[in-house]
């Protein structure tokens, strides 16, 4: 989904008339196949959007922001706004897997946030809190690169990484999937939900910043950068999934978070002129 999402526009401008073919009836087993469809279903690998018609004349203004109970769309009766909503999330985010699905559904500290219009969700953003990583000697590991945290993202990137060991204390709530259906994207609904999401996610107990991890391109820098969040770190590697340098933007929610960001950011400032003739060397002039 990745490749139809990231990939596929950008050849589409770079070469005209490209022909994108797609394979509907399968080779290795018969059209029609129960266990095809058993996966299907289990997984929502057919999951589909809402109806464009539906939802065309959408505006910031006629949208609700709510914070869904996500454990509750795994009932009968919630079995189609389910397809649904991961049906935005299939057709909408580069890293949508099958795996997304229990993970999301069943993790905890997970939040997701959307944006209705009328019946139907629109836009939808998916967060989770990390909490801190309290045994020291995993602190000490994730910070000297021993090993990793994967259920503390943030608080591993700004230690192993940026090496700063404090942040591996921190309560982060990361926002993991931000989304708007494809048919009314480009109308601030994205804006405008992100916005409500990282105030509903400040208000929460104990949170020392709000942030994100992400493959860095100007748009979605932009973005983050115009709703109040600051760049904290830009990974030295590619991530496979985008295929762009990964992000790391926070917004401080504490005073020790706050004076972190100042000294991580000081530090970035620093060192990028070494890394750009080192592990940055091939980084997009409009990153920057």
């Amino acid at each position: 989904q990745g490749f139809l999402i990231r990939a596929l526009p950008r050849m589409q401008k770079v070469r005209k008339g490209l022909r994108h073919v797609e394979l509907e009836n399968p080779l290795r087993w018969q059209s029609g196949c129960p266990l095809e469809r058993l996966t299907n279903a289990a997984m929502l690998l057919d999951a589909n959007l809402v109806e464009t018609s539906a939802i065309a004349d959408v505006s910031t203004q006629a949208v609700d922001f709510e914070i869904l109970d996500h454990k509750a769309l795994v009932e009968p009766s919630s079995e189609s706004e389910l397809s649904n909503i991961f049906g935005l999330l299939r057709c909408s985010h580069y890293k949508t897997k099958p795996s997304d699905l229990p993970t999301f559904l069943e993790g905890p500290s997970m939040r997701w946030c959307a944006l209705r219009f009328r019946s139907h969700v629109v836009a939808l953003a998916i967060a989770c809190v990390e909490e801190p990583i309290t045994e020291r000697h995993v602190a000490e590991a994730v910070y000297k690169r021993q090993r990793k945290a994967p259920p503390q993202l943030i608080a591993q990137t700004l230690s192993h990484e940026a090496g700063f060991f404090e942040a591996t204390g921190m309560r982060f709530a990361r926002i993991m999937r931000l989304c708007v259906h494809p048919a009314v994207q480009r109308r601030g609904l994205g804006v405008h939900l992100l916005k409500q999401t990282i105030a509903d996610l400040r208000g929460l107990e104990g949170v020392d910043a709000v942030g994100a991890c992400f493959g860095a391109t100007p748009m979605l820098l932009r973005l983050w950068n115009g709703v109040g969040t600051r760049l904290a770190w830009l990974a030295h590697g590619c991530e496979p999934s985008s295929g762009h340098h990964s992000a790391t933007v926070l917004m401080p929610c504490t005073t020790r978070m706050h004076e972190l960001l100042e000294r991580l950011q000081a530090r970035f400032a620093l060192q990028l002129p070494d890394f750009l003739l080192g592990p940055l060397s091939q980084i997009s002039a409009d990153i920057l």
